[in-house]
């Protein structure tokens, strides 16, 4: 029987479902803030070279290539994308400042 049958109403509780909301939701924003920093990067260096559009890209790849480096390793050997891999990715790209 389901609890749509018995009119129930369920509720995810515990620990475990916290933790692992929790969890998720500082990876997401632990991301969000590595992609803004980059973002942030290619600007200002774009304002440093009066506005020329073309250095932005060129900007990217020193700052993207130990992020994509690092994430390749970590798949080759099979980990997954948890909390402590994005913490992992987040001081690369402060080691590569």
């Amino acid at each position: 029987m389901k609890s749509k049958d018995l009119q129930l109403d369920l509720e995810i509780a515990g620990v475990g479902f916290l933790f692992d909301k929790i969890s998720n939701k500082m990876t997401f924003e632990i991301i969000f803030g590595l992609l803004l920093a980059i973002i942030i990067i290619g600007i200002v260096f774009v304002s440093l070279n009066n506005f020329n559009w073309y250095y932005f890209p060129i900007s990217l790849i020193p700052n993207i290539l130990p992020l994509l480096t690092t994430i390749g390793i970590l798949s080759v050997f099979g980990f997954y994308f948890s909390l402590s891999n994005a913490f992992i990715l987040s001081y690369c790209f402060w080691f590569d400042c």
